[in-house]
């Protein structure tokens, strides 16, 4: 199996403490971690970049479909990555197991 990310820290970032050993399973449980981190630190991305935060400009770029209209605020971020499929999917693209 391979995990394509840099770094296995990345997965302890995600809190995944065991991953399965079937390739489809693991690539399934690491995107609902990253899910879970992601809506987690939503709050604290959608900070001022002066307050520590990304900022709403950069969460936009970093995950906003183009057919949508921009992404306002934390609770937004948590309401699509929680309900809309097409966004989630694209918010965690880069977590490919093989």
């Amino acid at each position: 199996m391979k995990i394509a990310w840099p770094h296995e820290g990345i997965r302890a970032a995600a809190g995944a403490k065991k991953i399965p050993g079937n390739a489809t399973e693991a690539e399934a449980y690491m995107k609902d971690k990253f899910k879970e981190l992601f809506i987690a630190k939503a709050e604290d991305w959608f900070k001022p970049v002066n307050q520590g935060g990304l900022g709403q400009a950069k969460i936009n770029q970093l995950f906003k479909l183009d057919n949508m209209d921009d992404i306002l605020d934390a609770d937004q971020f948590i309401l699509l990555m929680n309900t809309n499929t097409s966004f989630r999917n694209n918010a965690l693209k880069f977590i490919k197991i093989e």
